[in-house]
């Protein structure tokens, strides 16, 4: 299309230019905007009229005059149609002709102009030349209006590009969803459609919920509309990102702009939340209303909240009350009472020290601007203590909308309160990252904080601290054991006493103003037992008051920190059972304190992790004999670092190269660390040696070690980095004994593999009866069939029963096809009698090739015959592993009623009332108890279902398959259980594996814990530990009842 307009008619062609723009526009707001300023440029390009200008003019309207003699500087609209007014009290045939347009813009342009007119005081006629500069503002009005000499085109070009250039930018925030826009307008610009499709996960999701699309696309059907826009004629992206959360979510303002053919340009603006995974590949994305900027907000979060942020629930969860508070309350109710705020901008709030303080703040704040709100933007960092992020407050001051972006770095304390803030400007993030880095909360001096991995005793220690912060003396009281005894001994203490000589003593603490106890786990010693730091600071504000005196009390001290290392123990309830104080430099002693605790109650771990403890101290203490003592003769070490030391043989050799490393650095020591896992033949632990060379500068090695053990002797020793521990883990099961060269009498110390499914005498039955069907012996088969044994096939096809003469009648019609061949494959037993197998069968009748595939219950009696046999189709595991845990309670196991419970737990499990049913099976007081290496701890069956719940939200198909009994008797038994189901938005099909220990009192379980399968020996001596004093069960089976 192409419109023509007369030489000296260009100011009409310059605002119909303007007009067919908008035309070009879809609905949006920058359709509006774009209208608006056709509009005051066809007013400012018509004929003079100051009157009709007044439109076109914002109120603030800002006037430069650069000419040599310029009169025409002027602020706001008023003062400058000043000067148009007088223009024609001066002049007559006041004309504005547009000579010539040098550039333009959407939003401004620059032009020649003549001002032309009849000047009154001499009746002549008159041409002024000049350059005219104008910027439209977002209403579309006229913002700024700009006069050059005619002449000066090169200075007037150099201030039409200083006003119209983008905005300087604050330093970009990155993470890999903005880099996958990278990577996606790349490949763009680049029309690569292959590496554009490559960014997209096999299991990638689309969802749009713009009101007028509402659409929901898996990968295939979202690049098959891709694919169309890529191939138009002229096509582009633009990505304004507005938010992330962490590394893999962003939230971006989206521009598609194309032209193609037929089709004129167009142009979509939409908002879009995407998701990636660890390889930064995309696996969803949200559509929104370009409008519905809170609903993608909330999209953003709810991602965040259940992928990064879920393992810091309440760290994040605090942040978002934080940033959403709606009263004072709510506010308050995030902060610690004495909150510490730092302000670091340059003209800020300085050092506030209390919650009060800051609330005024902000009370002053929505004084001025009532309508108040905080959007956080970018959440670059979060952990359970910290986080780092960048929001802004907005609101109108005055009359007029106002932003203060801000940074802020926030730390919490036990009780999940904010207890210290940070605030900076934009342009400090980098000193805002390093504020993040450097803050190590809870007495964070020790390397070791780094490995420490969480126990049963650094749970009870979150509570316990959250209690002292609380000052409620009562949950110090609930978290003791009645006769727990404490003791100090450090060299200027020396005391001792029970529970409430303790409390006493805190409560002495706690009565100083300013106090904090803060905590940093050291080391674990088994699950009940740790090692850690604990500081104690304050500022009780008595300096003075103690000059006077010689030796004056704390609570009479200016400013203080006292530090210790304190060993606990706890019961098997979660109870502090022991806390033993030792100096900061004692941590030899310490670390003594806590592996005897742990020794004495744990014959495995005093086994397995015992002789590495003493080669530790042998070394600490220079003593050789000893050292080589620990070693067994056949000793080997394999180092897997990259700086390693390679493989050694020999305990003689590895013995001297440790004279080696003393002449390097004679002070060198060696920190025991946590134990990852451990078994009867060795373990895996976190030791950490460090020192000082003798030619200067410390040095500190953590490591990951795995240590085999025969006899109290160390025989093999493999040494990985800290962060490869996951592949030390993997190594210590590989290297378990294998049962058939170990010798004859050490099979008792075999750890039971869980993984492996046993034949039982289901099972054997089977193998019998496949032996007379690959012959065809029917009565043969037959025999091995008890007098009351039934067929079902359950199957969405069959859902037939019968006797044992359907039985053998099915089992003739499948053996007649030609060349069928019968594949089995166990998958699950319950007891001895109870098998469940996947079955595949080729072939038929007319011997066409035909594939079917069932699961397969068998059931046997005391006597090995077959009592049933029921088909299941293979998507219905579910139903198939419940039926056989159901016959394994109401037939082997009937004698005790401890198996309803747990049969009643595995059902409910599944069922859509499942968290009523759930809950029933449990007793009130039951007690949940994750042993595993990145497990919960102690918790409550409340807990447990919570957990449950999450994964549920997480993976909706989630099921457990109980896949075999370890040990089972009439207080409960040992099960290996199979936890699976599929992430959604591309997170795939996930499996794991766990080694459940359940004891009941016949109605209710009482006990729940759980162990990695690593730890299945641990898992048996448990059992057996539980239940060597419960009393004998009473007859009942309420839970299967509950359950019909």
């Amino acid at each position: 299309r192409a419109e023509f307009f007369a030489r000296d008619r260009l100011g009409d062609a310059i605002a119909r230019l303007y007009e067919r723009y908008v035309d070009l526009l879809l609905d949006s707001p920058a359709r509006t905007r774009a209208a608006a300023t056709a509009r005051s440029v066809a007013t400012m390009l018509g004929s003079f009229d100051p009157d009709r200008y007044a439109t076109a003019y914002a109120p603030a309207i800002e006037s430069v005059d650069h000419r040599t003699l310029g009169t025409w500087s002027a602020r706001g609209a008023e003062a400058l149609l000043q000067h148009h007014r007088a223009m024609l009290e001066l002049a007559d045939d006041v004309v504005m002709r547009e000579d010539a347009i040098l550039d333009l813009r959407s939003d401004a342009f620059l032009m020649r102009r003549t001002h032309l007119g009849t000047a009154r005081a001499g009746g002549g006629a008159y041409e002024r030349p000049f350059l005219w500069l104008g910027v439209f503002g977002s209403d579309g009005l006229l913002t700024r209006n700009e006069i050059f000499d005619a002449d000066r085109d090169a200075e007037a070009l150099a201030r039409f590009d200083e006003l119209t250039a983008e905005p300087p930018a604050t330093a970009r925030i990155t993470n890999a969803a903005t880099r996958s826009w990278d990577r996606f307008r790349e490949a763009w610009e680049a029309r690569d459609w292959d590496r554009l499709a490559a960014i997209y996960t096999p299991g990638f999701r689309l969802i749009d919920r713009r009101p007028m699309v509402r659409l929901d696309l898996d990968r295939e059907r979202y690049l098959q509309g891709l694919r169309l826009i890529f191939d138009m004629t002229s096509s582009r992206f633009t990505a304004n990102v507005l938010a992330t959360r962490g590394e893999r979510l962003l939230l971006s303002r989206l521009l598609f702009e194309g032209t193609d053919g037929d089709v004129g340009p167009s142009e979509v603006e939409w908002l879009v939340v995407v998701e990636v995974d660890d390889a930064g590949d995309r696996v969803a994305m949200v559509h929104l209303d370009p409008d519905d900027l809170d609903g993608a907000y909330a999209e953003l979060d709810r991602r965040y909240a259940a992928g990064e942020a879920a393992p810091y629930a309440r760290t994040w969860e605090t942040l978002q009350r934080f940033a959403a508070a709606g009263d004072w309350d709510e506010l308050a109710s995030v902060f610690d009472p004495d909150l510490v705020l730092e302000d670091h901008r340059p003209i800020g709030w300085g050092t506030l020290h209390s919650r009060d303080e800051y609330l005024e703040m902000i009370r002053a704040l929505v004084d001025l601007a009532p309508d108040l709100s905080l959007r956080l933007e970018h959440v670059l960092a979060l952990d359970d203590r910290r986080t780092l992020s960048v929001g802004r407050a907005a609101g109108n001051w005055e009359g007029g909308p106002f932003e203060m972006p801000f940074v802020a770095v926030v730390v919490f304390g036990p009780d999940g309160r904010i207890q210290r803030f940070h605030q900076y400007d934009p342009e400090q993030l980098d000193a805002a990252r390093a504020c993040f880095e450097a803050i190590r909360v809870g007495a964070a001096r020790d390397p070791l904080a780094a490995l420490a991995r969480p126990n049963a005793v650094s749970a009870t220690g979150d509570r316990l601290q959250a209690a002292f912060a609380a000052r409620d003396w009562g949950a110090v009281r609930a978290l003791c054991a009645p006769g727990a005894k404490f003791e100090d001994r450090g060299r200027r203490a020396l005391v001792s006493g029970d529970v409430d000589w303790w409390i006493a003593d805190l409560q002495e603490i706690a009565s100083m103003r300013n106090t904090r106890l803060e905590r940093q786990l050291v080391g674990t010693a088994g699950d009940r037992v740790a090692l850690t730091r604990v500081l104690l600071s304050g500022d009780p504000g008595g300096a003075a008051a103690a000059a006077a005196t010689e030796n004056p009390p704390i609570s009479s001290l200016g400013p203080f920190e006292l530090e210790a290392l304190w060993v606990t123990e706890v019961d098997e309830s979660g109870r502090l059972t022991a806390g033993v104080a030792f100096d900061v430099d004692d941590w030899r002693a310490a670390t003594r304190e806590a592996y005897a605790r742990w020794f004495a109650r744990d014959a495995v771990a005093a086994a397995s992790a015992g002789p590495v403890f003493e080669l530790i101290e042998a070394f600490n203490d220079r003593d050789r004999t000893r050292l080589r003592a620990a070693l067994a003769d056949e000793f080997v070490l394999d180092d897997h670092r990259p700086a390693r030391l390679g493989l050694i043989e020999g305990a003689d050799v590895w013995a001297e190269s440790w004279a080696g490393l003393l002449d390097l650095a004679p002070d060198a020591q060696i920190a025991a660390g946590s134990t990852l896992a451990y078994a009867r033949y060795g373990s895996v632990g976190l030791p950490r040696i460090f020192g000082t060379l003798r030619d200067g500068g410390t040095f500190e090695n953590p490591t990951a070690s795995v240590a085999i053990v025969a006899d109290g002797r160390i025989t093999r020793l493999e040494l990985f980095e800290p962060e490869h521990v996951e592949a030390a883990l993997a190594r210590f099961a590989e290297l378990r004994p294998d049962p058939l060269r170990i010798r004859p009498n050490a099979f008792e110390e075999l750890r039971p593999d869980p993984m492996r499914i046993p034949p039982n005498a289901a099972s054997r039955a089977r193998d019998r009866t496949f032996e007379a069907w690959t012959v065809g012996d029917w009565a043969a088969l037959r025999s091995l069939a008890s007098d009351d044994f039934t067929f079902e096939d359950r199957g969405k096809r069959a859902l037939v029963s019968g006797d044992v003469e359907l039985w053998i009648r099915n089992n003739q019609f499948v053996q007649s096809g030609s060349g069928v061949r019968l594949v089995r494959e166990l998958i699950g037993t319950a007891g001895d009698r109870i098998a469940l197998e996947r079955i595949l069968w080729t072939g038929g009748a007319d011997g066409s090739p035909v594939e079917r595939e069932h699961l397969r219950l068998t059931e046997v009696d005391a006597d090995g015959r077959l009592r049933a046999s029921i088909r299941f189709d293979l998507d219905d595991r579910r139903a198939a592993f419940a039926e056989a845990h159901a016959r394994f309670a109401a037939g082997e196991a009937a004698s005790t009623v401890a198996q309803a419970p747990i049969v009643a737990y595995f059902v409910a499990s599944s069922r859509s009332d499942w968290e009523t049913q759930l809950r029933g099976c449990l007793a009130r007081d039951v007690v949940v108890h994750d042993h595993r290496t990145l497990g919960f701890g102690i918790s409550t069956g409340d807990e447990l279902i919570e957990r449950w719940r999450a994964m549920m939200n997480l993976a909706p198909d989630v099921q457990a398959e109980v896949f075999r009994i370890l040990a089972w008797n009439r207080h409960g038994r040992v099960e290996a259980v199979r936890i699976g189901g599929t992430m959604p938005y591309g997170g795939g099909p996930f499996e794991n594996v766990i080694v459940r220990v359940i004891v009941t009192d016949g109605d209710r379980i009482q006990r729940y814990e759980v162990f990695d399968t690593c730890d299945t020996d641990r898992a048996l001596a448990r059992f057996e530990e539980l239940s060597a004093d419960l009393p004998s069960r009473r007859p009942g089976d309420a839970a299967l009842r509950e359950l019909g």
